[in-house]
């Protein structure tokens, strides 16, 4: 297994050696399929699990075949195979893309660990290497905004990462395990162990309040990374929250009251991005605000499972499902975004139009993934949005007092219409406002259709099978978390009350839609004090000021004795900046991958103290 797994970090390290793009996507390609035919092998079971535990002095770790996991790692390499493709028209071949390319197999080798990790432990190694990884794919453009997103996504990722660390502790300090089932004795204080992990795993999937990485690092990074990292990456988060709740399930009060804070945070999740989508001109930026909105729909449906515990099926296979669907269409729409973004050098919505004509091909796509993301009915975000929403309502039987998560439940999906209304509207519809050159297609481009014409495919598909998908997939790959509520579920999904309720969003949605352009409440501009990013520089800037003073007390200091350490220091400062993100040479540009700078040493750090906390400190001296 671990053969498989390591597949796209393996063709990483040897596109380093090539110079040519296309060689470089060749043998990406040929990665992914040995991989994702070795996950087929290992679904279907004509293939064991053998080479399951990598066995190192004194540590373990281990992947598993089985579950929800191995699901969504085989979505993880659809979107890597269509993000490749998409690179051949992104990157200039002659352009030197092999860090890219390095840095793409590493992250996708990151999410797989992630996915097929037997226990926290390995789970926790996929997750702080897929970040890692995925930071260089922020910052590849290596412009100010780049740079600035790139350093916000990292700092949250490295606070998400030592809450994790510091819950893993604690489950091993308790539990003497760090397995997904681990039990606790009375004593453990299981509610701050699952309060822990749901704030780390939560950053990766764009929680609020910890979303606020999300809008910046999307638009920074390459369409073809934005797709991965929003189709697939945020899914690690919530497939994160997910075993947390497997975890906490040995103790039904404290996975109750998990269960509904997990649903409200999901709910105020859904709300805030959906109105911040609305407000937005740019179209990457858009759709990343719809990932922290759709994810608030699978935290939506997992609060429900867990609160309902052996009855909450539908919130449960709902949840997981709308993850599946999210990765593709979600993906899917930065890619059109990206195919636009060719020929227009532009993603400003409002002075776009008439792209049908130029890019046919991309608007059919952009039209199945904006249909997909709305909940048409067919298509697969209306099934997974059914069962959330049937889910959502029984929670609000077993406790009435949420019946208003319903009706924002309505208002949302209202909102996530209207939204997609506007993408197409204004971007694809009507006359050009401008003159675009149409597309030259050659066969990078067609590689381009093709990567797009992938992820139409699995939209529809998803759709067009909803039953087969949810109980003959979901159910059983869902196996052993009963406690959620696994075993009992029965679709149930195309029903009149369904239809209307989609009919009933569709609608209001194209009023708010008519209303917002007539009375321009798409321009919009928010009070700065509403942005969870501008308290955050506030304390940032008062704890720069701090420093500050520090550092002019600790120069006064150095000065009285010795100048020359002085102009030391300065040496040094410089040599950190000139090894810092923003390399010249080749030589600095290689080294960029393993940047001696603060960022790198403190995950460093990190993982050094995962060995302090795994291995009994006398073997270490042993």
């Amino acid at each position: 297994m671990w053969l498989f797994v390591l597949a796209p970090l393996f063709a990483g390290v040897l596109c380093l050696a090539l110079r040519d793009l296309r060689r470089q996507v060749a043998l990406s390609v040929v990665a992914c399929l040995i991989a994702g035919g070795g996950l087929i092998g290992l679904w279907s079971g004509v293939l064991t699990d053998a080479g399951a535990e990598l066995v190192l002095p004194g540590a373990r770790f281990a992947l598993s075949a089985q579950g929800i996991g191995l699901l969504l790692a085989g979505f993880a390499l659809l979107l890597w195979l269509a993000s490749l493709l998409f690179s051949l028209s992104w990157f200039q071949p002659h352009q030197d893309n092999s860090r890219y390319m390095l840095l793409l197999g590493a992250t996708c080798t990151g999410i797989l660990i992630t996915f097929l990790g037997a226990d926290f432990l390995t789970l926790f190694l996929g997750f702080e290497l897929m970040s890692l990884a995925s930071w260089g794919l922020v910052i590849h453009t290596q412009k100010e905004d780049a740079y600035s997103a790139g350093g916000l996504y990292l700092y949250l990722g490295m606070g998400g990462g030592l809450l994790l660390l510091t819950s893993l502790a604690l489950l091993y300090y308790y539990t003497g395990s760090f397995a997904f089932d681990a039990r606790f004795p009375e004593t453990a204080p299981v509610a701050a162990i699952a309060l822990l992990m749901l704030a780390g795993f939560g950053v990766k999937a764009g929680m609020v309040p910890v979303h606020i990485w999300l809008p910046e690092a999307h638009p920074a990074a390459p369409v073809p990374a934005s797709a991965l990292l929003s189709g697939i990456l945020i899914k690690t988060g919530a497939y994160g929250v997910l075993r947390t709740l497997g975890l906490a399930a040995s103790v039904p009060a404290v996975l109750q009251n998990l269960g509904l804070t997990v649903l409200l945070l999901g709910i105020i999740t859904m709300t805030f991005g959906v109105v911040m989508a609305l407000l937005q001109h740019e179209a990457k930026r858009m759709l990343a605000f719809h990932s922290i909105s759709q994810m608030g729909y699978i935290l939506t449906g997992l609060g429900v499972a867990a609160f309902l515990g052996a009855q909450g099926g539908e919130g449960l296979v709902g949840g997981v499902y709308h993850m599946l669907n999210h990765s593709v269409f979600k993906a899917l729409l930065f890619l059109t975004a990206g195919a636009v973004y060719l020929h227009a050098h532009h993603l400003h919505m409002y002075k776009l139009g008439g792209m049908y004509r130029i890019l046919p091909f991309t608007f059919a796509f952009a039209l199945v993934a904006a249909m997909g993301i709305t909940g048409f009915p067919g298509l697969n975000g209306f099934a997974s949005k059914t069962i959330i929403h049937h889910g959502l309502v029984t929670a609000v039987q077993a406790l009435p007092r949420l019946a208003w998560t319903e009706k924002v439940f309505t208002v949302v999906s209202a909102g996530t219409v209207c939204s997609f209304i506007k993408f197409i509207w204004f971007i694809f519809a009507g006359e050009p406002k401008e003159e675009v050159t149409p597309p030259r297609y050659t066969p990078a481009t067609w590689m381009m259709v093709a990567g797009m014409g992938l992820l139409a495919l699995a939209v529809i598909a998803l759709g067009v099978f909803p039953n087969f998908v949810s109980e003959k997939v979901l159910v059983p790959a869902l196996g052993g978390l009963e406690a959620l509520g696994a075993g009992h579920f029965h679709a149930h999904i195309y029903s009149g009350h369904s239809l209307l309720d989609i009919g009933k969003a569709f609608a209001l949605g194209a009023v708010i839609f008519v209303a917002g352009v007539r009375w321009h409440l798409f321009h919009i501009s928010l009070p700065q004090w509403l942005s969870m990013r501008y308290w955050g520089q506030l304390v940032v800037q008062g704890a720069e000021a701090s420093l500050t003073g520090t550092e002019r007390s600790w120069d006064r200091l150095m000065a009285a004795l010795d100048s020359k350490l002085e102009r030391w220091e300065h040496a040094g400062e410089e040599l950190l900046q000139q090894m810092d993100c923003r390399p010249r040479s080749r030589l600095e540009r290689a080294m960029s991958i393993i940047n001696l700078n603060f960022d790198t040493m403190l995950v460093m750090a990190v993982l050094g103290l995962i060995l302090l906390l795994y291995f009994p400190l006398a073997s270490l001296f042993a």
